[in-house]
């Protein structure tokens, strides 16, 4: 029988239905498009004898998968504006997209 590593034991402290198969996957969200909450991923930060600042960053992580044409044209567009990351770029568009859509509820 395998015993569960340290993360599992503090995450399934939280979170009851955590096991190390679920835990195996959150180590490659590349494969299975799965990843840890904030709370979860303190407590593993934890149970490894990572920092606490390394969750403390301000603000909130979102992502999503791009398919291939949409990233090209993403990086066409962050490239032609002389931005250097994709987190810039992405703030920038999104701050663009939400004040376009508040001016049209003002009409």
């Amino acid at each position: 029988m395998r015993t569960d590593n340290p993360v599992v034991v503090a995450v399934r402290d939280a979170y009851p239905g955590f096991d190390n198969s679920l835990w195996s996957k959150c180590q490659r969200p590349w494969k299975y498009g799965i990843g840890l909450i904030a709370d979860a991923r303190r407590r593993a930060n934890e149970a490894l004898g990572r920092c606490k600042k390394c969750d403390k960053r301000k603000g909130h992580t979102l992502s999503w998968r791009a398919e291939e044409t949409l990233l090209t044209r993403l990086q066409t567009a962050r490239e032609s504006l002389g931005i250097t990351t994709y987190q810039e770029f992405i703030s920038l568009a999104v701050i663009r997209y939400c004040d376009e859509i508040e001016r049209g509820f003002e009409k």
